[in-house]
C-alpha cells in the first residue's frame, strides 16, 4: 500500500499529531473532532492558531454518526480528527460511519487525520475498521488521509516514546522538516526505526526492535 515515503516516524505519537496539524492548518481553520476527546485535541488545534471544533453525539452517547460531524462543518473545516477505538471512552465506531467520515473527506477536500494507536488491543471479539481499507487512493500525491500510530498503547511501550505517520509523500516531507525543527537528537532505538520505515507499516515492527536492537 505504501512505500518509506509515505512514513515519518517520531518521537510519539502526539508528536506525529501535531507535526500534522502545523503542517496542515492556517489560522482560523477548523478541526472537527467527535467527544468525548483526548484532552490535548483541542490545545494542539490551538496552537496552530485554528479552531477545535468538538462533536458531541446528538444521542448523548459515545458513538457519533456522520451528521454529527457534518451539522458543524462550516467553510472554515480544514480537516477532521478520528480516534477509534476511542480515547477516552474506549468506544469502537462502526465500520458504517468510519467509511461515511472518509467518503465525506474525500468528497470535500478535507484532511482526514485517524488515529489508530488501539487498533490491536482485543475487545471481546469486536473488529477495528482499517481506514486504509476504506479510501480510495490511500498513499497517493492526492490523498488527504493521515494515519497516526505509535508503540506505547498496543506494544504496551510507553516509555519509548516511539510513534509514526502515514500519508502523502509531500505531506510526509512538510512534516519531516516541522520535526527537524523540533527534535535535535533522537535515541538510537528511534534511529533504528528512521532507519526500517517500511517495517513499522508492516506490522512486524516489535520483531524488529527486539532482534535487531536488544538482542
Amino acid at each position: 500500500l505504501v512505500s518509506p515515503d509515505n512514513v515519518m516516524a517520531s518521537g510519539g505519537a502526539k508528536q506525529a499529531i501535531m507535526c500534522a496539524l502545523q503542517a496542515i492548518l492556517n489560522p482560523q481553520d477548523e478541526v472537527i473532532f467527535p467527544a468525548p476527546y483526548w484532552v490535548s485535541y483541542p490545545e494542539m488545534v490551538k496552537m496552530c492558531g485554528a479552531v477545535p471544533v468538538p462533536a458531541k453525539p446528538m444521542d448523548g452517547g459515545y458513538v457519533p454518526n456522520i451528521a454529527d460531524i457534518t451539522m458543524r462543518m462550516s467553510s472554515n473545516t480544514k480537516a477532521i480528527m478520528i480516534n477509534s477505538p476511542n480515547n477516552p471512552s474506549g468506544a469502537i465506531y462502526p465500520e458504517k460511519f468510519i467509511k461515511e467520515v472518509v467518503a465525506l473527506c474525500e468528497k470535500e477536500g478535507l484532511y482526514l487525520i485517524m488515529g489508530d494507536l488501539y487498533n490491536r488491543l482485543d475487545d471481546g471479539g469486536k473488529r477495528v475498521t482499517n481506514p486504509i481499507a476504506c479510501a480510495a487512493d490511500f498513499g497517493s500525491d492526492d490523498c488527504k488521509m493521515i494515519v497516526i500510530n505509535g508503540v506505547s498503547k498496543v506494544y504496551a511501550m510507553t516509555g519509548f516514546r516511539i510513534g509514526w505517520a502515514v500519508a502523502n509523500p509531500k505531506l510526509i516531507d512538510v512534516m519531516s522538516i516541522i520535526q527537524s525543527m523540533l527534535m535535535l537528537l533522537v535515541m538510537y532505538l528511534m534511529m533504528s526505526v528512521f532507519g526500517m520505515r517500511r517495517i513499522a507499516v508492516s506490522g512486524d515492527f516489535l520483531l524488529y526492535v527486539m532482534s535487531g536492537v536488544f538482542m
